[in-house]
């Protein structure tokens, strides 16, 4: 009797955890998560914290030696067979710069203000990004992650009007955008977008709002 006892415990207790294992694995994206930011900063070991700008520098000097000897090595070598080689590595490269001009502007180069400032505008400069422009941008972005009219890089195409007011949602119906000439500058010549931000001072999701003119990512003075 007593055998039989603890092995009709044993699987009901095996059947709640069982129970309570499905319960968790129900995932709802609409419920906060069941932690603050701040408990994954704590998390976070002390010394991922500490910046240090020698090692920062260390690798902006490592990464410009990278793209200094690919464009030796392609210059050397001169042949078709090697420059659409040479395109892609140097772009990956390029990236790499992008990434460095990046973390700058989250400040996470290093604690100087100044050091972030100069070593993120040369090198975003060098890659044709408007550093301070896009610096400025990318702050509404991470503020605003997910907003379906706010986030700088997720912006779906928006319902009209004339969406609302078809009765067969199948129709073939406009989607909001900006004019024909921006969509195809930004389509046809993607290297056009982040050399124009500092000229239209407002990102592409501005664009997707029927009066743009009324919203800038910009504060006043930083303009």
């Amino acid at each position: 009797m007593a055998a039989a006892a603890m092995r009709q415990q044993r699987q009901e207790q095996e059947a709640s955890c069982k129970a309570t294992e499905d319960h968790r694995s129900e995932f709802d994206a609409a419920k906060p998560p069941p932690f603050r930011i701040g408990d994954v900063r704590a998390a976070v070991p002390a010394h991922c914290w500490r910046k240090s700008p020698l090692r920062s520098l260390s690798y902006v000097a490592r990464d410009l030696a990278v793209v200094a000897a690919l464009a030796a090595a392609a210059w050397g070598l001169d042949s078709w067979a090697v420059w659409p080689l040479y395109w892609a590595v140097q772009g990956t490269m390029f990236w790499a710069l992008f990434v460095l001009g990046h973390d700058c502007g989250h400040g996470s180069f290093s604690d100087s203000g100044t050091l972030n400032s100069v070593v993120g505008h040369l090198l975003h400069t060098f890659i044709l990004v408007p550093y301070n422009g896009w610096r400025i941008s990318h702050r509404t972005h991470h503020q605003n992650h997910g907003h379906i009219e706010k986030d700088e890089s997720w912006h779906p195409p928006l319902l009209t009007d004339e969406h609302l007011n078809c009765a067969d949602h199948r129709e073939a119906v406009p989607e909001t955008g900006g004019t024909d000439q921006e969509t195809t500058l930004l389509s046809t010549i993607p290297a056009s977008g982040f050399p124009c931000l500092p000229l239209v001072q407002k990102p592409r999701q501005d664009r997707l709002a029927l009066q743009p003119e009324q919203r800038s990512v910009y504060s006043q003075g930083e303009a």
